[in-house]
């Protein structure tokens, strides 16, 4: 009897074992591990987003209990994914974080890829593009050439919102009688948007032009025909 309880106590242990060696951290949903292990082209989830960059480098401040410093509040996924063009804007130029060490240029990549991606809360891993042949003469006609289709949902979350809403929309008084609140009031300025900006006089203050990757978005979205999805 006493040998068959250490059997049986043996194969309980042999198997708790095998069952843990089974199931590897999955840095991508839960956050566990370093960025550096990331590989390039991944998508990471909002997850490992909030705790390797949000909470290390912006809570302090953007939060309730630092005061949501300049109307800012990250402590939600939906407050983050509220302010990504301004988060992306603010990062590029090193603003932010304020008076803390920066970003890394591997934190900026996997964070700036994240926002482009519009700020999912699952993460995608990278697979190979099947090549396309483009119908559009605005896309590369290269098929080894990765190609970005860009939607109105992406336009409007990173230019549109951050930049143009606080003086085009009812709360910023409609300024010059132009409302840019819905793709329908975008798309029937479309020719005055893109005129206004290759100009540089939109957005003002014009000490605060779009960044260069704001501006190549918006008007490569516009010259495809302004696409809704």
């Amino acid at each position: 009897m006493k040998m068959l309880a250490l059997l049986f106590i043996c194969a309980i242990q042999f198997g708790c074992n095998y069952s843990l060696s089974k199931s590897p951290l999955n840095f991508q949903q839960t956050g566990g591990g370093s960025l550096e292990q990331i590989p390039a082209g991944t998508v990471v989830s909002y997850a490992v987003i909030a705790s390797s960059i949000l909470q290390p480098k912006c809570i302090e401040c953007h939060s309730g209990a630092g005061g949501d410093a300049g109307g800012i509040n990250l402590e939600t996924y939906a407050n983050v994914t509220g302010n990504l063009g301004i988060i992306k804007s603010e990062v590029q130029s090193d603003s932010m974080p304020k008076n803390r060490t920066k970003l890394t240029a591997k934190e900026k990549q996997i964070l700036f890829a994240w926002i482009d991606a519009g700020g999912p809360q699952a993460g995608t891993t990278p697979t190979t593009p099947t090549p396309t042949k483009p119908t559009d003469p605005t896309l590369p006609t290269d098929p080894t050439t990765p190609i970005q289709f860009i939607t109105y949902e992406m336009v409007n979350t990173q230019v549109i919102k951050p930049r143009c809403l606080g003086c085009h929309s009812d709360a910023g008084g409609n300024r010059g009688q132009v409302n840019l609140e819905t793709y329908e009031n975008v798309a029937a300025e479309i020719n005055t948007i893109e005129t206004e900006i290759k100009s540089g006089s939109m957005p003002r203050p014009k000490n605060k032009p779009l960044t260069s990757e704001q501006k190549d978005l918006i008007l490569k979205w516009i010259a495809n025909g302004a696409p809704r999805t």
